[in-house]
């Protein structure tokens, strides 16, 4: 796990859409640290990071899929901690560009 580099997904995400000229949802977050081979990897205190995006509004959570194991544990736990949070585990940057974020 990389840790202080988990904005690595959402720099990626705003250079794209600068290079394509679109404008991410406003509803959608990114958390994940982008290796050098376009992986999207998993990052520290993703439970924390989840819940603030919850309690802030937020839509729809682009996370690592190195942390998914972690996050389905604790949403098994304690369901009412993200609210009504799509997830959506993306291991690639390609799968973020997929993800519906446009």
């Amino acid at each position: 796990m990389a840790i202080g580099l988990s904005v690595g997904a959402a720099a990626f995400t705003a250079f794209f859409s600068l290079a394509l000229n679109r404008c991410v949802r406003i509803d959608v977050a990114f958390s994940g640290y982008v290796f050098a081979t376009r992986e999207v990897l998993g990052v520290s205190r993703i439970i924390e990071k989840i819940v603030g995006m919850s309690d802030f509004g937020l839509r729809k959570v682009i996370v690592p899929t190195g942390n998914t194991a972690q996050i389905y544990a604790h949403e098994r736990e304690h369901p009412e901690d993200f609210g009504n949070v799509t997830i959506m585990p993306c291991g690639s940057c390609l799968e973020i560009i997929n993800a519906g974020i446009f």
